[in-house]
C-alpha cells in the first residue's frame, strides 16, 4: 500500500503517484492534507487513512511506501497502529525520515523525481486487490450516507472548491465526500480551527474567481466569521455558504457529556434567522426543507445567482442524531 502526503502535490507528483499505484496494482491511502492526491474515483484509491476501507487495506498489506507524508497524531489515531512492514519512506526532508516510525528503507530527495525512478525500477504487480477491497467498500456502502454530503457532490462540478469547517457532518467529509484534486478541498487539518471554512472560502474564491466555491459550516462555526458577509458583498465574492443549523456546538456538547457525566455548559446557541440575516446584506439566501429533498435545486440556484449566497440547512430536530455521527465521540 502507498501512503501519500501533501508533499506529493507540492512536488507536482500526482501523475507519478497514479502511475506507481497502477504499476504495482496497489491501493493508495492519503493523509488529511493530501485528500484527492489520487482521484477518489480511481479504483485503487482507498481515500483517507482513517477510513474503514483504508484501514482494512493496511491490515492486509505486506509493505507500505510512505510518500511525502507526516504520520500525525490525528491521522494515526495518536500513533495507535503499526504501519505494514517493511516501511519505505520517500521524503524531501531528511529530518522526517523515521521521525514517528522507524523505517526500513528511505529515499531522500525530490518527490516527483524519486517517484519517476521508482516507476522505472519496480516490476509490475499482480492485480490482487480488487477482490480484497470489495468487501470493505460494500460495508461502507451499506451504511446510511451522511446528510448533505451526497447532495453536494451530486450538484457541484468536479473542480468546485469546498471549504469545510469542523462540525458534526464536516468531520465525515474526510471519508464520505469524494475529492478529485487536493486543491479543491480545504479543511483545517492541523489546528482543527472552528470558524475556518467561510473566511477560507472567500480567499479561495478571490484566488479562483471562475471556479465555484462553497463553504460548509455548522451554525456555531459560521457565526464566528459571519460578519465577513459584508466583505463578500463589498467585493462581490460569490461564495455559497452552506450552514447546518442544529442550534448547538454539537461536537463540544457531546464531548462535555462524555467527560462530565452528561453535564453541559454554554453549548446551546441563540442563532439569527440565517436567511433574513444574509438577505440583510443583499446576499442570495434560502432555507432548504428538513428532508433535504430540494437541496440540490437550491444549491444550483445559489451557484447561478452569481453573488454571495447562504443556504440554511435546518437540523435542530436532528441534533442528537448529528452528535451520534461524530466518530471521535464514539466508544473505541
Amino acid at each position: 500500500i502507498t501512503y501519500a502526503g501533501s508533499a506529493v502535490g507540492d512536488a507536482d507528483g500526482r501523475d507519478e503517484l497514479r502511475q506507481l499505484a497502477e504499476k504495482l496494482n496497489a491501493p493508495v491511502a492519503v493523509t488529511r492534507c493530501a485528500k484527492g492526491a489520487l482521484r477518489e474515483d480511481h479504483p485503487l484509491s482507498v481515500a483517507h487513512v482513517g477510513g474503514h476501507v483504508a484501514r482494512q487495506a493496511m491490515a492486509q498489506a505486506d509493505c507500505m511506501i510512505a510518500v511525502g507524508c507526516r504520520f500525525t497524531s490525528i491521522d494515526t489515531g495518536s500513533w495507535s497502529y503499526e504501519p505494514p512492514r517493511p516501511l519505505i519512506q520517500i521524503e524531501p526532508d531528511p529530518a522526517e525520515v523515521g521521525r514517528e516510525y522507524a523505517c526500513d528503507i528511505s529515499v531522500v530527495g525530490d518527490i516527483r523525481a524519486a517517484l519517476k525512478l521508482v516507476n522505472v525500477a519496480c516490476e509490475a504487480g499482480q492485480n490482487v486487490w480488487a477482490g480484497r477491497l470489495e468487501r470493505p467498500r460494500q460495508e461502507v456502502h451499506a451504511q446510511p450516507p451522511l446528510p448533505v454530503l451526497p447532495q453536494m457532490r451530486n450538484t457541484l462540478p468536479d473542480d468546485a472548491i469546498v471549504s469545510v469547517d469542523v462540525h458534526a457532518i464536516g468531520y465525515g467529509s474526510l471519508n464520505e465526500f469524494p475529492v478529485y484534486d487536493p486543491k479543491t478541498f480545504i479543511y483545517p487539518n492541523i489546528g482543527v480551527t472552528l470558524g475556518y471554512a467561510f473566511p477560507a472560502a472567500l480567499g479561495a474564491k478571490v484566488a479562483n474567481p471562475d471556479t465555484a466555491v462553497v463553504s460548509f459550516s455548522g451554525d456555531g462555526g459560521f457565526m464566528m466569521g459571519a460578519a465577513e458577509l459584508a466583505t463578500a458583498m463589498m467585493y462581490g465574492i460569490s461564495v455559497v455558504a452552506i450552514v447546518v443549523n442544529d442550534g448547538a456546538l454539537s461536537a463540544i456538547k457531546g464531548s462535555q457529556r462524555r467527560a462530565c457525566d452528561g453535564r453541559t455548559i454554554d453549548t446551546d446557541l441563540v442563532n439569527p434567522d440565517f436567511v433574513a440575516f444574509a438577505q440583510s446584506f443583499g446576499a442570495y439566501a434560502a432555507r432548504v426543507d428538513e428532508d433535504l429533498s430540494n437541496f440540490e435545486g437550491v444549491l444550483q440556484d445559489a451557484l447561478a445567482a452569481n453573488r454571495p449566497a447562504l443556504i440554511e440547512v435546518p437540523m435542530g430536530a436532528r441534533q442528537e442524531d448529528l452528535i451520534r455521527l461524530i466518530g471521535w465521540l464514539q466508544p473505541t
